[in-house]
């Protein structure tokens, strides 16, 4: 949902919020629309469901994702394509990148 959220500021705000319920020891997973990857692609996405009457989307950098977890301890490999994420071993290489990137972090 926090591409739903178009302040950057009120983005981080929620996800403090958040973290300081949990107990410790608790982990946060966040997935998010990036321009990183297909970057005009995505703000003619966004642009169109904004212009069409959905609730507005922004797509942000891995740099600003990672911003959101700040309180937490991130996992590796860190903020990185979905497809990215601790994948599986295959016999095809590497997995495509995603314009989706994800992370955990672990609550101290």
């Amino acid at each position: 949902m926090l591409n739903h959220i178009v302040d950057d500021d009120e983005a981080r705000d929620i996800v403090r919020r958040l973290v300081a319920a949990l107990p410790s020891g608790s982990y946060v997973a966040i997935s998010h629309t990036t321009d990183e990857v297909d970057g005009e692609a995505m703000h003619e996405a966004t642009r169109g469901v904004t212009e069409s009457g959905g609730t507005p989307v922004v797509a942000r950098s891995a740099a600003q994702l990672r911003t959101f977890f700040e309180d937490l301890e991130l996992l590796e490999p860190g903020v990185v394509s979905c497809s990215r994420w601790r994948p599986e071993a295959t016999p095809w290489g590497e997995p495509p990148e995603y314009a989706h990137f994800c992370g955990v972090g672990r609550k101290p």
